[in-house]
């Protein structure tokens, strides 16, 4: 019925977590931050080397003429 809503759950609740779950949560943690690192510094490295590709090869850029004249205030 009607649109769709969006909208967020929030859980108020804590879970006790062992020795055991807790390290191997912080080991999970770690592993994605590991890999989200790696992932920008790959993309800043394919960002770069394309910046260098295009640098290699400067393109020639043509003047536009301006066909319109430039107006200042004592010309309104």
């Amino acid at each position: 019925m009607g649109k769709p809503i969006t909208c967020g759950v929030v859980v108020n609740r804590h879970i006790e977590l062992n020795e055991e779950e807790k390290a191997e949560q912080k080991a999970l943690a770690l592993k994605r931050f590991q890999d989200e690192e790696l992932r920008k510094l790959q993309n800043r490295n394919s960002s770069s080397t394309k910046s260098l590709r295009s640098a290699k090869k400067p393109k020639a850029v043509k003047p536009q003429e301006n066909k319109q004249p430039e107006l200042s205030l004592f010309d309104l």
